[in-house]
């Protein structure tokens, strides 16, 4: 089953933008007022607009925004080949999990097992990398070639996605592991690594939601002119 809407990718994309911009401006706010003026909570404008925070604004906002792409990845299910169908529907359900992993922090459950299990330090700190980077080895091998296959401007949207998203969530992630381990969580320099992260997260999320809204637009379109044409005869 698939849902009919418009959108208009490029005010979409522009929006959603903005808002990830603001964000990130609310939450170095509140870090410079918490490590420079002594006051980590601001009548709560802190704990609410910090990006490295769970249960707050920016984690809801995220949320929301893999739900929507694992619906604009449903709808072109709807709309694609029969061969891209079972592609675009399983990476909706790849989607739909990250969703409620965002808001329930879900991977942050496997630090401890898996910092034991490998003696995991550095680097892998914060070791529930070590089944993020296996979890994107496994899509990798699944859908790489299957997003190749995709025209060029698509296709090059859905690859610089990928990159900004991963250099911020795994990437940065790593980074403020090793700086966490020598120095701890509560410094400005600290702050700025976990905003760095999650603003590159959100952004390639961003591109990504563009890249899917686009692609859909030019799949309905197609869609409708065949059906005009089968009309016609």
């Amino acid at each position: 089953m698939t849902i009919n809407f418009q959108l208009k990718p490029r005010r979409t994309t522009l929006i959603l933008m903005l808002i990830v911009a603001g964000l990130l401006a609310a939450s170095l706010i509140g870090q410079y007022f918490t490590y420079f003026k002594g006051d980590g909570y601001m009548q709560g404008f802190v704990p609410q607009f910090n990006l490295d925070r769970e249960m707050n604004i920016p984690t809801w906002f995220s949320t929301v925004c893999f739900l929507f792409a694992a619906l604009l990845l449903w709808q072109l299910s709807g709309v694609d080949t029969k061969i891209a169908r079972k592609y675009w529907r399983g990476l909706s359900m790849v989607f739909v999990f990250i969703s409620i992993d965002e808001c329930a922090a879900i991977h942050e459950m496997a630090v401890d097992i898996m910092r034991r299990l490998f003696h995991a330090h550095g680097l892998l700190y914060f070791s529930w990398v070590i089944l993020g980077v296996a979890f994107v080895a496994i899509l990798a091998l699944l859908y790489t070639r299957f997003i190749i296959l995709k025209t060029r401007p698509i296709r090059g949207l859905f690859f610089l996605s990928a990159g900004i998203f991963l250099v911020g969530t795994l990437g940065l992630e790593m980074i403020g592991g090793r700086y966490v381990e020598s120095h701890g969580m509560e410094t400005f320099t600290y702050a700025l690594i976990a905003n760095g992260e999650e603003a590159l997260e959100l952004i390639g999320l961003v591109v990504f939601l563009h890249a899917l809204m686009v692609l859909l637009e030019k799949r309905q379109q197609s869609a409708s002119a065949a059906n005009r044409g089968a009309a016609r005869l």
